[in-house]
Parts: C-alpha cells; structure tokens; sequence
C-alpha cells in the first residue's frame, strides 16, 4: 500500500486535553489573506506584506531538504530552501554515508536475494519495542530500497557495475554489507541481511571538505538540487510558522543576518532541521540522563553539527502539533531516535488529535516515530529521512 493512501488514526492522543483555537480550517491562503495583519492564536502574526512568495518552503538544506526539494521541483512546485548556516550540508557530511535498504537494484546485481521489505519492517519493528508507529515503519521499510534506486538511477549515484560486497563496514566503496554500529538481528532471532548501501569509503577524518562518506553521499544530492537551480538562502533561519487561528500554515518568519523575512508558501512548509542534541533545555526536559553541557556528553555527538537546536520542532508545536517517541535515545547514536514532531505517512505533522495540521510537512531526525531505544543498522537514520522527505516534497506539491 502506498502513502497516498493509508491513513492515520482520528483517535485523540494523550495531549488531547489541549485546546485549539476552533472552527474549520481555511480553504487556502486566499483566504488566510483576509486575516492579514491579525494575531494568530498560534506562531507569528500574519504580514501585511510578504517579502517573497514559492510554493514550498523548506527548511534545511540536508538530509530531509534535499530529496523534498527535488520531489517538489520535479513535481512542478517552484521551491525555495533555507539554511541557517553559512554552509551547505548539515550532519549528512559528517555521517558514515550509509542507507540501509531492501530489495535494490545493488542487491540483485550482487545476488543478494534473500532481503525483502518485509524483513526490513519486521526487523525495525522489533528495535522499536512496541514504541514506534507501525505505519510508519512500514512505509519506509516499502521505501528504503527505492530510495537508494533512486539515488543511483534518478541522481546519478555510482552505477550499479561499480558496487561490490564490502569485507567489513567502510572498508570499500560503494559496497554493501550489515551495517557498522551495533545490530540486533541475534537478539531478535533474525537472521543477518547485507543491506546497509555505503556510496563511498569514509574520510581518515570527518570533516565537510573530504570527499568521502557522508560527504560523497551528499554531493549527489547536492549537485541534483543545484541542476534544477533550486533557490538556497543560507544564513537565515527559522525564526516562527506563520499560520492561520485554525492552524493552516501561510508560510514562516526567518531572520536572513539581521533583516527579519516573511516569506509566503502558496503549497506547504517542509521542515528538515534536524534534532536538538545542542537545546540544552530539550535535552534536560526530553533525555535529561544525557543533558551534560547541552548535550555535548552524548555519544557519537560529532555526527551532529553544532546547530541542532530543535528550532524546527519547537516551531511545529507553537502552532498545536503533537510528539512522537520523545524521550527514547538509542545509545550510540546522540538523538537519532529520541523523537520529535508526530507525522503520517504522508509526512504531514499531526496536531494533538491527531489530525493533519494544513500545509505543514516534515521528515528526519525533526520527527519521531520511526526509531526507539534500539537504532537498528547503520544508515537507517539517513535513509528514513531521504524517503520522508521525498514523501513530503511529492505531497506538498500536489496541494
């Protein structure tokens, strides 16, 4: 079953008890226009005057950003992305590189022919431990594999020809095998798949100027973005969602240096801006075991760029949304998993009953509900997010 049509549960969540501001929701931004200038019950006041209008805004020029913006631009959305920092890339250059994925062009060319969709929803299920959202799980478990396709076919990743099966994790590239951080097929009595898609070996050190891991993996996004010359401001950052009384969001304040911005969305707002591994208010109230110095007692915390403050989670909840798996850490991987907002399996961010806030999508380590305290193989995080931001960047585009 694809995205499109599955639906998430109406039922009220255990935050039901808050309020909204009522009434049904606008038909669109024609009609948020009329309440220009007004207070909204929820984020920042309404403009009178935009200063630049796109279909989708999207936040974040990494892991989630990327694959959105290309889904949308490809789909017929004009498309803006903005980056609060001064460089392009976030923690994707900083990871090993990895996607895990089942059934893939690289797979079969391989003879590895024993991996399916459902082992990989199977086995994520059972490092959820009853914690994640099976829906969830299983669109992605459908759409990892065809994720790396894509990369490869779509993006001009290597070939196919050029894959072979790795000796050990990072050894070789691009390779395929089990995954480098720890994994848990013995304890859940599954047996080992090669599925953990590395595009490139890793650099002798981590830095964003190497070619390598996370970096290589990167750079065919990146050079896809740039190729259909997709707009990026960088140094400006989310500032607050711009949203109707009833939540429909119209688009967002940003602070581009120190000229305050509001800039329209006629489709949607996608939120790719990471976690919050460096909130040190998040981190004491959501992982208050690991919040030492604002999280830089974390583990693996290099993988993480230094500007993961949740701006875009605490943004999403200004304005009414819901939470998922908050709280849950896997232990070698800083906040990967811990949670943040509540999406459907279109990627749309759920208020607290449950329900599609309008306009407002968003993918990767802003969202929870894919991971728990278990991370189950190396290039799940990375993966997870390049499959929900293509949903989102698909599905905003549609509007």
């Amino acid at each position: 079953m694809s995205e499109d049509t599955r639906q998430e549960d109406k039922g009220l969540t255990r935050r039901g008890f808050l309020k909204t501001s009522g009434g049904a929701a606008l038909a669109g931004v024609a009609a948020g226009a009329m309440l220009t200038g007004s207070r909204n019950a929820f984020g920042a006041p309404i403009p009178k005057k935009w200063d630049q209008e796109v279909d989708v805004v999207i936040l974040g020029y990494g892991t989630t950003g990327l694959p959105a913006a290309i889904e949308a631009h490809d789909a017929g959305a004009s498309v803006l992305i903005l980056e609060k920092l001064d460089w392009l890339g976030g923690s994707l250059l900083r990871c090993g590189g990895g996607m895990a994925g089942a059934n893939t062009i690289v797979q079969k060319a391989l003879g590895i022919v024993d991996d399916t969709p459902d082992k990989l929803y199977n086995y994520v299920m059972a490092c959820g431990e009853g914690f994640v959202d099976p829906e969830l799980v299983r669109v992605y478990a459908d759409s990892a594999g065809k994720a790396i396709d894509w990369m490869i076919e779509a993006l001009g990743g290597q070939p196919v020809s050029q894959w072979s099966i790795a000796e050990k994790p990072l050894s070789l590239g691009p390779g395929v095998n089990f995954g480098a951080t720890p994994v848990f097929y013995e304890k859940y009595g599954v047996k080992p798949i090669m599925e953990c898609h590395w595009f490139t070996p890793v650099a002798p050190k981590r830095d964003k100027t190497a070619l390598a891991g996370g970096t290589a993996l990167f750079k065919i996004l990146d050079d896809a973005t740039k190729a259909r010359r997709i707009p990026v401001m960088l140094k400006t950052s989310l500032q607050e969602l711009v949203a109707t009384p009833e939540k429909e969001v119209l688009g967002v304040k940003a602070i581009n240096g120190e000229k305050t911005m509001h800039i329209r969305a006629k489709k949607a707002v996608i939120i790719g801006t990471g976690g919050f591994i460096w909130n040190e208010q998040m981190m004491k109230k959501y992982l208050p075991s690991h919040a030492v110095g604002g999280g830089k007692g974390v583990v693996v915390v290099a993988i993480h760029q230094d500007n993961d403050h949740g701006e875009g989670i605490l943004a999403g909840q200004a304005i009414g949304a819901d939470l998922a798996t908050m709280g849950h850490r896997p232990p070698d991987t800083s906040t990967v998993g811990s949670g943040g907002l509540k999406i459907n399996t279109k990627a749309e961010v759920l208020d607290v009953y449950g329900k599609p806030i309008p306009r407002l999508y968003a993918g990767g380590r802003a969202t929870g509900g894919l991971m728990s305290n278990q991370y189950p193989s190396c290039g799940t995080a990375v993966s997870t997010a390049v499959c929900f931001g293509r949903i989102a960047g698909r599905n905003a585009a549609k509007l």
